[in-house]
Formats: structure tokens, C-alpha cells, sequence
């Protein structure tokens, strides 16, 4: 098995992305903190690790604008 790659973001970290269900749009989330870490499998995104100052957003795609939707 292939190593997990990943991205570390320290300072003050956001990241913005949008959230998917067996192929289908579920929403989008805002997570912010003082450290980001970015978990990739196959090129994926797979997780996020957020580390102190922990603040998120999550907002369901039924309420999304027509700008925010991916």
C-alpha cells in the first residue's frame, strides 16, 4: 500500500471544500484553525486534521448559492 500523502498548513489555516456522498453534493465546509492537516489517497482528499482554534462551517447544499456551488 501506498503512503498516505498529505499538506501541513501552520498560522492561520482555512480551508474550504465541498462535501460529497456516493458521488452526490452534501454541502460545503469551512474549517479554520492553527494548523491544517491535509490527508490525500489516490489524489483524493480523504481527511482533515485541525488543530487548535478549532472553528468550522458547515452549510447544506440545499441552502448553498448558485457561487458556492462547486
Amino acid at each position: 500500500m501506498r503512503p498516505r500523502d498529505e499538506v501541513l498548513v501552520e498560522g492561520t489555516a482555512i480551508a474550504t471544500y465541498y462535501v460529497r456522498d456516493k458521488g452526490q453534493p452534501r454541502g460545503m465546509n469551512v474549517t479554520s484553525g492553527d494548523r491544517l492537516r491535509v490527508f490525500f489517497e489516490n489524489r483524493r482528499m480523504s481527511r482533515i486534521r485541525v488543530e487548535g482554534g478549532t472553528e468550522g462551517d458547515y452549510t447544506p447544499q440545499r441552502l448553498l448559492s448558485r457561487s458556492d456551488k462547486p
